[in-house]
């Protein structure tokens, strides 16, 4: 008997009719077996007594190649695995969904069950991107949102809110938000979802605009030209720049026009970025050198374009009355042949001794709240003011910014790397080793980019702003000055704010001290020197390392 569920939105799991041929999994035992059937992504799919062995995170994987699916800590810690399960209970006739890990149940388990992947979402409604790519509404606000940047944890995020808006829709839950979503319910249901990256807050600013009924079912967006788009038709002078080491950075390169003078307001630059797999001479990105090494790859590629076009945009004899545009420099360069497509490269300097050419400064403050009983901490609030000289993307920047500094607060407070005599590691799982979490970022968390601190260099030329003196000492007293080149005024936030969070680090040991001093098992603080003396406190300041810090009077314990 086929069964349509009844769904509150069209763009349900659940929704989708059979397939005329059902595919069977053959797991190599011809004899006779019990099989089991169920649905992925719409699909039906039977499968004849599956080992019990066989979990659904490694089926979707190996078997049906959906690799949206990660596998991360491989015990339902991390939810890089989240997968959406939908099921119908005939004895209450309703459709229930949640969010599960993929990594803890095994395929037996899922007779009568619709799985959902990542890869699903494609089907389930939304935009199309340029490429003619289905984007589910949840993955545009993500998107939008600066929500993804290496992107390992993306798919289980988005599966997990995609499991609790499901739900909420389809229960039809009165009051609150459309469909009974609720901001708060966001939080918990990202409690088992991990990010070693983006610091969570554009994560849950995305996925609470959800939470809040802005295009739950629609999720429609404009696109223009700025998306990169293939038209006929394309004005011509049309600059489009194709600049990626496989990570996403070229979301980064916006400012084309400190890097091409001569392209008119009018006319923004497009900014596809190619698949992984398509991208040559990748390299590695430590050091906080992604932007950097791609924004001036793109510098150099201009140069050449320009000095190309630099004879059509300023010929010896120009019309008095009607200078060359830079559309018309560009049909004429066309007309003669000229090849207006470059190839920019940049490789880091290989100066040993001083691999970094500039300082970064920023300073934090934290607020923390510690349970003396417990050694629980929360942390009320951190303000970031740093200076990033003349931001490249202000909304990466800041994200950087957050995913280092929540880093810096696992290093501080949560994460311990624990051997046993023998030299085993012991902390190899969530189950013992405690990246932060959701609910462990402040609760109030903000961060301000200081403005350039030279008025020149922000109104300056590009030329200006695009070079520098160094100013090296040779031999006795002499002086050589080396131009060098300096991406656009800008600076590194990749990894300077790490140390940041030691913020939240001292915050927890004054709090220690003063709740020794309230019992009296201490004087007055009046200095850091003494304060580290007093509270002997190691990083990382485990909860376990916070209460044998507190040492608690046994008398604190009785009501």
């Amino acid at each position: 008997m086929q069964h349509v569920f009844p769904l509150a939105y069209s763009a349900s799991p659940l929704s989708t009719v059979d397939e005329p041929s059902i595919p069977t999994v053959n797991n190599g035992n011809d004899s006779p077996s019990h099989v089991i059937l169920f649905y992925v992504n719409g699909r039906r799919y039977q499968l004849p007594s599956p080992p019990p062995t066989l979990l659904l995170a490694a089926f979707l994987r190996d078997t049906l190649r959906l690799t949206g699916t990660k596998i991360g800590c491989g015990e339902g810690g991390c939810g890089a695995c989240t997968v959406m399960l939908g099921s119908y209970d005939r004895r209450t006739e309703k459709v229930t969904f949640q969010a599960i890990n993929a990594c803890l149940r095994p395929i037996c388990s899922m007779d009568g069950f619709a799985i959902w992947t990542v890869e699903g979402l494609t089907k389930a409604g939304g935009e199309v991107t340029p490429e003619g790519e289905h984007v589910h509404p949840i993955q545009s606000r993500l998107v939008a949102a600066g929500g993804t940047q290496c992107g390992f944890c993306t798919p289980g995020w988005c599966m997990a809110m995609y499991g609790l808006v499901s739900q909420r829709q389809q229960e039809g839950a009165e009051g609150g938000t459309e469909g009974g979503l609720r901001k708060e319910e966001v939080e918990r249901a990202f409690a088992g979802n991990l990010c070693r990256c983006t610091g969570y807050r554009p994560i849950l600013e995305a996925f609470k605009s959800l939470a809040e009924g802005e295009g739950v079912k629609e999720g429609g967006k404009e696109r223009g030209k700025g998306e990169g788009e293939d038209e006929e038709d394309e004005e011509e002078g049309w600059v489009k720049v194709d600049c990626s080491m496989g990570r996403g950075e070229g979301g980064a390169l916006v400012d084309l026009e400190d890097m091409c003078t001569s392209l008119p307001p009018s006319l923004p630059p497009s900014l596809p970025s190619p698949p992984p797999r398509r991208i040559p001479n990748s390299t590695g990105t430590g050091g906080s050198s992604t932007s950097e090494a791609a924004v001036q790859a793109v510098l150099n590629a201009c140069d050449i374009l320009l000095a190309r076009l630099q004879p059509f945009l300023s010929p010896p004899d120009p019309p008095p009355s009607s200078p060359p545009t830079w559309s018309a420099a560009v049909q004429a360069a066309a007309a003669e042949g000229v090849n207006l497509a470059a190839e920019g490269w940049f490789a880091p300097p290989t100066d040993r001794g001083a691999p970094f050419d500039y300082f970064v400064y920023c300073s934090a403050f934290s607020e923390v709240e510690l349970d003396l009983l417990t050694g629980e901490v929360t942390i009320a609030a951190s303000t970031i003011v740093y200076d990033a000289g003349r931001s490249l993307n202000p909304q990466v920047d800041i994200g950087q910014i957050e995913g280092a500094f929540v880093q810096g607060l696992g290093y501080y407070l949560t994460e311990e790397v624990e051997f046993d005599p023998e030299g085993r590691l012991l902390t190899n799982g969530t189950w013992h080793y405690k990246p932060p979490g959701v609910n462990d970022i402040p609760l109030h968390f903000d961060v301000s980019l200081l403005p350039p601190l030279s008025a020149a260099v922000e109104a300056g030329t590009r030329e200006q702003r695009r070079s520098r003196t160094k100013v090296e000492k040779v031999g006795q007293g002499e002086e050589k000055k080396e131009k060098e080149g300096l991406i656009l005024s800008s600076k590194a936030t990749g990894e300077p704010p790490f140390m940041l969070a030691s913020s939240a680090y001292f915050g927890v040991v004054a709090a220690i001290r003063e709740g020794k001093r309230e019992w009296g098992q201490g004087g007055e603080c009046t200095s850091g020197e003494t304060l580290a003396k007093e509270v002997p406190l190691a990083i990382s300041a485990t909860i376990k390392k916070r209460i044998e810090a507190i040492d608690v009077p046994v008398e604190a314990f009785v009501l």
